[in-house]
């Protein structure tokens, strides 16, 4: 029998009936995917050990270009090609001189294996040892769990589909194997024998592959796995740790042990769809402060090598912060201030243009949607023909490329980071604008708010943003478009938040560039001036307009010194009083600042601001632990927008809560919130692309669609986890038949997230929801002085 003994086995690819050959060019066997891409060993618990294989291979990736008709070519109206009887491609541009190329799937030997059910006999499996592969004869596999997902995807046409898949198993030994064992898992396989060579990392062990800071007062990893599917049950209870297992912190440099302490149970197991399915045990080493790399053990299973040193938050921070500048719209990207290639997108100089609409962010769905209104369907309606100038610029909101006024909320966040922690002023992040005397993120917060400016209409009133006719069309992308796009009438909300960001940006930049500040104090005093002047009862249909205005006063009273938006501060406070707060009564960011940085703040106002915050802070500590460090509020729906990935709770009330007291109770639950997003979570990957050993391949970015390289621009945290039983997905039915056991019913909620960008709630991400609060945690960390 053939025995391959490598992580990656290679094959020459048969291709698949509906690419068609004429159009592929010979490849030889070093360019064909791998089908049997990686095959790893490692311990779980003692008696039990874990393996992990990764299957599939794509002989060509989708992408865009350039279209050559055929004479057989037949177009659908939805610009589908089909040449020779057979899905062609795409048709994509604004000329129709473009097309979308389909993938075509590889090879994969071991797609029936493990469909079938042959991959759960454990005869299959065999201890061996790693020097001579011979095999351990005293030792047998007399059992077999196994979990089947999705790691990665290429689009085969519309909605068909092919997908890299990862196999993890759990394979019960007949007896231990004795401390100390060398030792690797070979499998028979169709393709062959396969041999998992043994690493250390174990799939068990969580840890964030930032690191902590000497002087965090909260460190540590966590223990759990969730095995999947078995056929005679008994999941948990196999990979529990008992009571008196202790842990050991090993020294990556020495290879002894610095540490030894005492697991502790963090969450206990549920039934799916719970989020964990497994227990959670915490092993907190936070008294530990030497400087150093080191691995967490178990009896032999080990984490990721993670650091102690001083400045680790810095690395994310700038990930983070380079997912803003990804995100930019109206530039091209790519080196040498990122790696992630991409065209100019939507420039008017490219003849993008952009035309006035009546239709307000307001009153439509993607804003605050005060007349029940597609947004689509009202911008269409109420278009004009006056095209705007200067309609560019500003971030793309998620996967594609509308820009909308929501997206300020993460300047003023960038720009409260600059106050928070002035430390952040001196950190370069290499982006165009960096020695142009302008600390480099409040570069990045002005390429916002520098977009609104732009779109500030002559009376002072300001737009909601710019947004497409509808969601981008299947083949394009945002250098490509197709669709008309609108700009949104003015309103008081997008007017009263542009003043709050143009008005703090304008007091920062005092000392950083004069004639700056001068312009955006300007535009900031106008805007609100025109929301005055439009302001009607609207406080009252919706409280987001309150916070908007309420918040907008402050900072134009920190910026001008003005008693009258002092008093319009106070009268607009949902703290004149205090007591309990509802959700929607939480004035909680111009609360913060006034209690914090108002020296001639009301005393009372200032007060309840104080006892809210800290109030909401120790609610939440209360509440019943997720797993992992998080924390769940019970008030908000776990997942896609309040989302597992990101410290969502440290970003709204614990950074605030800290600054406010100094107490380190808030620090290390804003630390603890942290970790499962970088890290420390049952994929034992980062949900930030581009930072960690793993993180997503496959993030909704559909600009990745047109593009030859599919490497995902780093800094875009998804949305990862997502609860199901509150709304299904049509992806949900694509992925089931991959999946093992039955997808969503059998899966916990940790463990939801797919490598499908199609899953929208799993795969996509925001400036609001996602990359504002991770950057504005992360930031908070960095400048913290070691």
């Amino acid at each position: 029998m053939t025995v391959f003994t490598v992580v990656a086995l290679q094959s020459h690819v048969a291709h698949a009936e509906f690419c068609d050959p004429l159009r592929l060019t010979a490849q030889s066997e070093s360019d064909q995917s791998r089908s049997i891409r990686s095959a790893i060993s490692y311990a779980l618990v003692p008696g039990v050990l874990g393996l992990t294989l990764e299957t599939g291979s794509f002989t060509r990736r989708a992408s865009q270009r350039d279209y050559q008709p055929a004479s057989d070519d037949w177009i659908a109206r939805n610009g589908l090609i089909r040449r020779g009887g057979r899905d062609f491609g795409q048709i994509a541009g604004r000329n129709g001189d473009l097309y979308l190329d389909f993938a075509c799937p590889g090879n994969d030997p071991l797609q029936a294996f493990f469909r079938d059910g042959r991959a759960d006999d454990p005869k299959i499996y065999h201890v061996i040892d790693p020097k001579d592969k011979k095999v351990l004869s005293q030792v047998e596999i007399s059992h077999v769990w196994r979990k089947t997902k999705i790691v990665d995807t290429a689009r085969l046409g519309r909605w068909d589909f092919d997908f890299i898949l990862r196999h993890e198993l759990a394979l019960e030994l007949s007896q231990p194997l004795p401390a100390g064992t060398a030792f690797a898992i070979s499998i028979d396989t169709p393709a062959g024998r396969v041999v998992a060579e043994h690493v250390e990392e174990s799939a068990a062990l969580h840890a964030s592959y930032a690191g902590f800071a000497p002087g965090d007062p909260f460190k540590a990893a966590y223990f759990s796995y969730w095995p999947g599917q078995s056929s005679n049950g008994g999941l948990s209870e196999v990979l529990s740790l008992t009571n008196g297992t202790s842990f050991q912190l090993i020294d990556e440099r020495t290879g002894t042990m610095a540490l030894e302490g005492p697991i502790m149970l963090d969450a206990p197991a549920g039934t799916p769809p719970a989020l964990n399915a497994s227990p959670v045990y915490r092993l907190e080493f936070s008294d530990f402060t030497r400087p150093g790399n080191y691995r967490v053990c178990i009896a032999g299973a080990c984490s990721i090598s993670f650091p102690i040193s001083d400045n680790v938050w810095l690395k994310p921070f700038r990930t983070a912060m380079l997912g803003f500048f990804n995100q930019r719209s109206g530039m091209a990207l790519g080196p040498p201030w990122t790696a992630w290639k991409r065209p100019r997108a939507l420039h008017p100089d490219d003849g993008f243009i952009a035309r006035q609409s009546g239709a307000t962010l307001m009153d439509t769905s993607m804003g605050l949607n005060l007349k029940k209104r597609n947004s689509f369907e009202a911008l269409r309606e109420e278009a004009t023909n006056v095209t705007v100038p200067g309609a560019w610029g500003g971030w793309h909101d998620a996967g594609d490329w509308d820009r909308r006024i929501q997206h300020l909320h993460a300047a003023l966040d960038l720009l409260m980071l600059v106050e928070l922690r002035p430390e952040l002023v001196s950190v370069e992040l290499e982006i165009p604008e960096s020695g142009d005397g302008i600390a480099d993120i409040v570069d990045e917060a002005l390429w916002s708010i520098d977009f609104y400016a732009r779109l500030q209409k002559p009376d002072g009133g300001i737009p909601g943003g710019i947004e497409s006719a509808n969601h981008p069309q299947f083949g394009d992308s945002s250098w490509t478009e197709r669709q008309d796009l609108f700009v949104y009438a003015p309103d008081p909300w997008s007017s009263w938040l542009f003043a709050a960001a143009a008005g703090r940006a304008a007091r920062i930049l005092r000392d950083m560039d004069e004639a700056r500040s001068q312009n955006l104090a300007a535009r900031a005093g106008s805007a609100f001036a025109w929301a005055e002047a439009h302001r009607g009862s609207l406080e009252t249909r919706h409280h987001a307009i309150g916070d908007a205005r309420n918040l907008a006063t402050l900072e134009l009273y920190r910026l001008t010194g003005k008693t009258a938006y002092h008093d319009l501060f106070k009268a607009g406070s949902s703290y004149r009083t205090g007591g309990p707060k509802r959700w929607n009564e939480r004035q909680i960011d111009a609360g913060f600042i006034y209690a914090k940085w108002v020296k001639e703040a009301d005393p009372a106002i200032a007060a309840h601001a104080r006892e809210d915050i800290v109030a909401r802070a120790d609610y939440l500590l209360k509440t019943k632990p997720g797993g992992f460090g998080q924390i769940v509020d019970p008030h908000r729906r776990y997942g896609y927008s309040y989302t597992s990935t990101t410290p969502a709770d440290a970003a709204d009330v614990f950074v605030y809560t800290h600054a406010l007291t100094g107490d380190d109770r808030y620090l290390k639950a804003i630390i603890a919130e942290t970790l499962f997003g970088l890290g420390a979570n049952p994929d034992n990957m980062s949900y930030m692309t581009g930072f960690g050993v793993r993180s997503p391949r496959a993030p909704l970015v559909v600009d990745m669609l047109a593009l030859a390289d599919k490497t995902p621009p780093s800094g875009i945290t998804i949305f990862g986890q997502y609860d199901w039983t509150r709304r299904g997905h049509r992806a949900i039915d694509t992925a089931k038949p991959w999946m093992t056991p039955n997808y969503p019913q059998e899966w916990p909620i940790h463990e939801m997230y797919i490598g499908f960008p199609s899953f929208v709630p799993v795969s996509e991400y925001s400036i609001w929801a996602t990359l504002r609060p991770v950057a504005f945690v992360l930031g908070y960390l960095a400048g913290r002085s070691p």
